[in-house]
């Protein structure tokens, strides 16, 4: 009997001490899971925290933002037909069209590359110029060339330390094709080349304006908005820019730059939205 009551005391005895284990256990186990979830909360509000402070906006007459638009725009405040040939040469029906560098022949990016030339005015003057038959055209009686090297730094600046220019693409300056640069190999120079041409265009064309500059992990992107000025033709089948016959689209321009190696940032893309 007594025997029996010691066994049931014992089992008692080994239930409580159970029964106390389970209770630390439990709080040991709630109490690190609080602790991981806080952690966790933690992080997860970090790296929100870092997304978030990755993206900024950039003020748009600041030094880089102007140099990166300057590189492959400009402001437009009188409408203009000719805005924005440089994306598309010869090709005015698709003039809108994005332009992914990635995409796009040697011949199409070397016009770029011709109108930055354009802006710099970093050009020599001579008096006498070789004949180009690259060129095709009677040498200019302006007299100036450009060194290969300054046009390779240009191209690199602009489409990535990494890339090399290729010497046969001849650079267009203008729209009409009238101003071209060859090189000439046995000077190592762009000499710059005349046509006579021209064309024209009715009334009506683009507006463009710089908006704002975002700074996103290694890109930055520009918008650009855009008014397109359309004049519909009168009961006559004339087309004149008065006011009442007046069509605006409005769109934006999005040009990408992704940051390079050598920390410079190069041109990615130039997309419709």
């Amino acid at each position: 009997m007594e025997e029996k009551k010691n066994n049931k005391i014992g089992q008692i005895i080994i239930i409580i001490i159970f029964l106390v284990i389970g209770c630390f256990g439990g709080f040991y186990i709630g109490k690190n899971y609080s602790s991981t979830k806080i952690t966790d909360n933690k992080e997860d509000t970090k790296k929100d925290n870092n997304t978030a402070s990755e993206q900024e906006e950039l003020d748009i007459s600041s030094k880089i933002v102007q140099f990166l638009y300057n590189e492959v725009s400009e402001n437009v405040e009188n409408e203009t037909w000719s805005f924005g040939w440089r994306f598309n040469y010869k090709k005015t029906d698709e003039i809108e069209n994005d332009f992914i560098v990635s995409e796009r022949s040697e011949e199409d990016k070397m016009v770029l590359v011709g109108q930055i030339l354009r802006k710099t005015g970093d050009v020599v003057l001579i008096d006498n110029m070789p004949e180009n038959a690259k060129a095709g055209y009677k040498p200019s009686s302006i007299g100036y060339f450009y060194t290969r090297e300054y046009i390779e730094s240009v191209y690199k600046t602009l489409y990535g330390e990494d890339k090399n220019i290729d010497t046969s693409i001849i650079i267009p300056l203008d729209l009409y094709g009238g101003e071209k640069l060859g090189y000439d190999s046995t000077t190592d120079r762009y000499y710059i080349y005349l046509t006579e041409t021209g064309g024209t265009s009715g009334p009506g064309g683009y507006k463009a304006k710089l908006e704002k500059a975002i700074k996103k992990n290694n890109n930055i992107v520009l918008y650009q908005n855009i008014e397109k000025i359309n004049y519909k033709a009168d009961e006559n089948g004339i087309v004149t820019d008065s006011p009442e016959n007046q069509q605006i689209e409005n769109f934006q321009y999005i040009y990408t730059f992704e940051k390079d190696s050598d920390g410079m940032y190069k041109f990615v893309s130039r997309e419709k939205k």
